[in-house]
């Protein structure tokens, strides 16, 4: 009987305050089985005499078994903790009433977390945040990378190059073709990634974590908290045309920093070598703007590929700090007109093109 009285607390008390899908087993189960070959996400061992204990002024003890490399299940296993310690709570002052003690009594610190942000801060914006800027980074040396290795190293070792700078137009437009062809590579990267993105944040969203927020916020709040893939405030437009021209800045410097580097390899094999090598040294400090204090991003601006990807972070947490976004976007310009300059120099040399 104290078994059924606790699955029954469990089911009136508990599961009510959270948004999970729960079915009561009353026959005993292997919890470790059902998690490891996905019965359930999450299982709740309620041991033989929980209910006495809590009705007697003992402790209850109870186990959660839960994946922890499933986000679903990690999620669900705070909200159950949640609702448990708000029953805890209740039990609490009940034990203290009787004795004539306040609350206060057993808790004599209290905190009280404040969000602090230029915007306002919903799940899916704060992995957008997190993510987005550092994707953008990735797709300047990833977007069209290996299409650039072949369009300079490859033709070069097939023989072919030489043709091309024989042909009657000038190396600059001859170098300008290939930039365009690159740059179309990195812009259909560049919304294959966006996409994906969007997608891969809704389904978080919608599957992992607006399962977890408790049943007592309102429906509309719990909307805007799950679906909201940007910080509340942006102007849309502004926005997505921003994300595009950041994009775009990183595509070129990438493709601009890919060329120079192929430019001085003699087959496809050795460019990516030389670039490998090269663009490990942007990626390093790329990978550290998500762990890095906002008080050292201002020297991070100054460093090619990051500045980009601080600026994508400034135009979604911090769009009032015309400085740093100003600051971000005239270092990424100034490093893509120097590796595009760079690039032209040394595709238009014979003796870097014939060594």
């Amino acid at each position: 009987m104290e078994d059924i009285q606790s699955l029954s607390l469990i089911e009136e008390r508990v599961l009510p305050a959270t948004n999970i899908n729960a079915t009561i087993m009353y026959s005993r189960i292997n919890a470790t089985e059902w998690i490891l070959e996905n019965k359930a996400d999450l299982v709740v061992v309620i041991p033989s005499g929980f209910y006495y204990n809590l009705t007697s002024s003992l402790s209850a003890v109870a186990f959660i078994y839960y994946d922890p490399f499933s986000m679903k299940s990690e999620m669900a296993t705070a909200q159950l903790k949640l609702a448990f310690d708000q029953l805890a709570k209740e039990e609490i002052e009940k034990r203290l009433k009787a004795v004539n003690l306040t609350p206060e009594f057993a808790r004599p610190i209290e905190i009280l977390g404040r969000e602090v942000s230029k915007v306002e801060a919903t799940p899916a914006s704060v992995i957008g945040a997190m993510i987005l800027p550092m994707m953008v980074g990735v797709l300047a040396v990833t977007g069209a990378g290996t299409f650039a290795l072949d369009m300079i190293a490859g033709e070069r070792e097939r023989k072919t190059i030489e043709a091309l700078l024989t042909a009657p137009i000038t190396k600059l437009k001859l170098l300008m073709g290939k930039y365009v062809a690159m740059l179309l590579l990195s812009v259909l990267s560049g919304i294959s990634m966006l996409i994906s993105f969007i997608f891969a944040s809704f389904l978080m969203v919608s599957y992992a974590i607006a399962p977890s927020i408790p049943s007592t916020i309102p429906m509309q709040e719990t909307l805007n908290a799950s679906f909201s893939l940007m910080p509340s405030g942006l102007n849309p437009i502004a926005f997505f045309l921003s994300l595009a021209f950041a994009i775009v800045l990183a595509g070129l410097t990438g493709d601009g920093l890919i060329v120079v580097g192929a430019s001085f390899a003699k087959s496809f094999k050795e460019a990516q070598q030389y670039t490998g090598v090269v663009t490990a040294g942007f990626i390093i400090p790329l990978i550290s703007v998500v762990y890095l204090p906002p008080r050292l991003f201002w020297p991070f601006r100054m460093l090619p590929i990051t500045s980009i990807s601080l600026l994508v972070r400034d135009i979604m947490v911090n769009p009032g700090d015309k400085a740093a976004i100003i600051t971000s976007s005239i270092a990424s310009v100034l490093y893509l007109v120097f590796f595009l300059l760079l690039s032209a120099k040394l595709f238009g040399r014979e003796a870097v093109v014939f060594d």
